[in-house]
């Protein structure tokens, strides 16, 4: 799984966010708590302007761990 991560995250680094967020949406359907991968699937959310959707990533991380800053930061902004 880790070298899924880490597919996922260079997809959206190079700026392939179709193909990070499938990726991360994979990786999530079997490691659901998975915190930076919900953190990380709320940031490219908010790329594309779905910040509905990247709101509900933002809080399952923090629901995962209540004390994820960086979870935190990026809701709030």
């Amino acid at each position: 799984m880790k070298i899924m991560v880490d597919q996922a995250i260079e997809a959206h680094k190079e700026g392939r966010l179709k193909e990070a967020e499938k990726l991360y949406q994979s990786i999530l359907k079997n490691q659901p708590t998975n915190l930076d991968v919900n953190n990380n699937l709320g940031v490219l959310l908010c790329t594309l302007g779905r910040f509905d959707e990247a709101e509900v990533n933002y809080r399952k991380a923090i629901e995962i761990k209540p004390d994820y800053v960086e979870a935190h930061n990026n809701l709030g902004n």
